[in-house]
């Protein structure tokens, strides 16, 4: 399993070239923090391919069928489809499709966890709305998705 995961770092090290997150590299910003946060948790390796896959088909070319055919198991693929949000989605549609698969719930749970301390240690450098709507979002997020928290894997 542990080649899954770093085919998935690839993947995701590949995909997310050149993305920023604010004024710092996307993978180590964000994605990398993601999956270290689900693998400290204690999810196996799946999960942390799940993690370092959880924004490529959202927000670079790679498609699923990509990722299947770069040998990503498809219970992986299902998480990632499952984490990508669609055009003209609510939010609450966007979580009840989560909340469906045990995977998608521990990595947009980490995700979130990831975001909102971003938010935190960025907050001085944020506007007041910014602040005030990004930190509701991520704990809400977050108060939603740990009951729903399985148990490791």
């Amino acid at each position: 399993m542990r080649e899954v995961a770093e085919r998935a770092e690839a993947i995701a090290r590949k995909a997310h070239r050149r993305q920023k997150y604010g004024d710092r590299d996307y993978i180590e910003a964000h994605v990398a923090q993601v999956a270290a946060i689900v693998a400290r948790l204690g999810y196996n390796d799946l999960y942390v391919a799940a993690a370092w896959l959880h924004d490529v088909v959202e927000d670079t070319p790679v498609t699923e069928q990509d990722l299947i055919d770069q040998g990503i198991p498809a219970d992986v693929v299902a998480a990632v489809e499952a984490l990508t949000e669609r055009e003209n989605e609510t939010r609450q549609q966007y979580l009840a499709r989560i909340a469906a698969h045990r995977m998608a719930v521990v990595v947009k749970y980490a995700d979130s966890s990831a975001n909102f301390a971003s938010t935190m240690l960025l907050s001085p450098y944020l506007s007041d709305a910014d602040f005030r709507d990004w930190s509701h979002e991520y704990a809400s997020n977050i108060a939603y998705l740990l009951p729903l928290l399985s148990e490791t894997e």
